[in-house]
């Protein structure tokens, strides 16, 4: 179904954030946090950092300084109780922690008479202004895939990669390019975040060339998806999904489903201008 049932995503996101707050002395994982605005982890973070304006770990540490912060000037607990109490297991990682978030030791700070900080409010992105998507279900395609590790801004080059040896092994033209996206450019250990450039298979094309310029065997996954129409730079696609999930996943519109991003290349950016290219991105949905 497209349209969720109540409870509304943002009061599930608020649950979230209330559960972060009350267990800041606990181990805090995305799976439970999740779990609490029954989302699954898959997409979690992203949706996390649209409605809150920062990414999880940033916003358990911002609170867990605030409380710190709060102990320390109204309080006479040890700075050891008090980073217990933070969810940190000692004193040095807790007092790297405070001096990265108030340029103090939490002794210098304790001493000090600075304002204490103010958490901001949380609110959620407003809709945009987006047409209909397309309901798709797309069937699984076998293909060749140049895949990466880390950032998301390093795509250039493995794309730029992917359409040469396109070019030199006959896949073009002819050959649907994808780029199959899993993780968050939101996480911290960037070696989670996986992507995979894909070129299906056609006939006549060198594929045991590509092989060897480092294309593997791979399938571009399967299932229902919502697909919108970008057009602009490809460096702006990671843009274009976060003003879909804030306009369609935020405002309730769309259920989504554990399964990666696949976005279709529809232009040669070797032959199209970069404001003319255009692709289609495609949004698990259940």
């Amino acid at each position: 179904m497209l349209v969720m049932e109540n409870p509304s995503v943002e009061s599930r996101l608020a649950s979230a954030g209330m559960y972060v707050r009350a267990h800041l002395d606990e181990r805090l994982t995305l799976e439970g946090i999740a779990g609490v605005a029954a989302f699954s982890p898959f997409h979690f973070h992203r949706i996390f950092r649209l409605a809150f304006g920062e990414n999880l770990n940033a916003y358990i540490v911002r609170h867990r300084m605030q409380r710190a912060a709060h102990e320390l000037r109204h309080g006479n607990a040890p700075i050891i109780e008090i980073a217990l109490r933070c969810g940190y297991d000692s004193p040095s990682a807790f007092g790297r922690a405070f001096a990265r978030a108030f340029e103090m030791s939490p002794s210098a700070f304790r001493s000090a008479r600075t304002a204490l900080p103010l958490v901001p409010a949380a609110s959620l992105p407003a809709a945009n202004d987006i047409p209909e998507p397309r309901i798709e279900t797309y069937q699984p395609r076998e293909a060749l895939a140049l895949h990466h590790s880390g950032p998301y801004d390093e795509l250039d080059p493995v794309m730029l990669r992917l359409y040469r040896v396109a070019l030199q092994r006959g896949f073009l033209p002819g050959a649907e390019v994808f780029g199959v996206s899993s993780g968050s450019p939101d996480l911290d250990e960037h070696e989670t975040l996986r992507f995979a450039g894909c070129l299906t298979l056609v006939p006549g094309a060198d594929v045991a060339g590509a092989r060897a310029d480092g294309l593997r065997d791979a399938t571009v996954p399967g299932g229902r998806y919502a697909v919108f129409r970008h057009r602009g730079p490809y460096q702006r696609i990671t843009h274009g999904y976060d003003v879909l999930f804030a306009a369609w996943v935020l405002g309730g519109r769309i259920e989504l489903r554990d399964a990666p991003f696949v976005t279709t290349y529809l232009s040669d950016p070797a032959r199209v201008a970069a404001n003319a290219l255009e692709c289609d991105l495609a949004i698990p949905v259940r």
